[in-house]
């Protein structure tokens, strides 16, 4: 269960000692919003000396709003992870509207983990940031940082909500308020949060077309292929008019191919 005062900004970062790098990088990039209060982060480092670290680990996992997962094959083995910080954060994710938010760094079987490859990464798995450019690895960084703020969002609203008198259902301006209905329409956290899911939705179908794609552009070679072969063994095949079985086999074979792949 989300604590309603403690809990409202904090960002559980899980992942694995071998990849500290990439944690360090990626409290870089948050940074700025932890110093203007937008966040509260929290992963292992924050445990003090002399406490139940356990204990600790548990009471950020109950109060996390949003969870970083930085997905590695060094992540995936931990048994701690898997025993003891998935199982939480997929539970408040189904429960509770915890966002998870998984950070591919390098190759793994994260796709093949149902409970994991249900949850949209931040960028493809076919695209870990170790195989990117440095450039390319800070963007998805910075895209990182807004998928944070945006997790927030709810919490926010929540907590403005509790402090402000209710106006009533959202209303769109009239028509002739132009731009300015929209500006007004955009700050409204729920639309946000809706702008939010469709951009990564509408990225991952993209990815999708694309792979596709290039399934298409495979089979068409791959038809080709067989039916030019087949051509040329054909003609050959006429050097020997006497053979009627070898013919009419591999014009049977051939026809078989022409209705399997039919050319588009």
């Amino acid at each position: 269960m989300l604590n309603s005062e403690e809990g409202r900004h904090k960002v559980f970062i899980s992942y694995s000692h071998t990849d500290s790098g990439w944690l360090e990088r990626l409290q870089i990039h948050l940074r700025d919003l932890e110093r203007r209060g937008l966040v509260e982060l929290w992963n292992d480092t924050k445990i003090r000396p002399g406490v139940e670290w356990r204990k600790e680990v548990r009471n950020a996992l109950d109060s996390a709003r949003a969870a970083v997962l930085l997905i590695s094959a060094d992540f995936i083995a931990s048994d701690f992870i898997a025993e003891e910080e998935l199982p939480p954060l997929l539970s408040a994710a189904e429960n509770d509207g915890v966002t998870i938010l998984p950070l591919i760094l390098s190759p793994s079987r994260f796709e093949k983990i149902e409970g994991l490859a249900k949850f949209q990464s931040v960028n493809p798995p076919s695209k870990p940031l170790i195989d990117l450019s440095k450039g390319e690895q800070e963007r998805y960084l910075v895209k990182l940082t807004m998928a944070v703020l945006y997790a927030l969002e709810p919490a926010k609203r929540e907590s403005t909500d509790a402090n402000e008198p209710r106006t009533g259902p959202l209303t769109v301006a009239p028509v002739s308020r132009g731009l300015h209905a929209l500006g007004d329409l955009i700050q409204h956290g729920a639309v946000r949060e809706s702008v939010f899911t469709f951009r990564f939705r509408f990225e991952n179908a993209c990815q999708q077309i694309e792979l596709l794609g290039t399934y298409k552009d495979l089979h068409d070679l791959l038809h080709t292929l067989q039916l030019h072969c087949y051509d040329r063994i054909i003609q050959e095949m006429r050097s020997f008019p006497g053979d009627d079985l070898t013919r009419d086999n591999l014009l049977d074979h051939e026809m078989t191919l022409q209705n399997r792949w039919p050319p588009y």
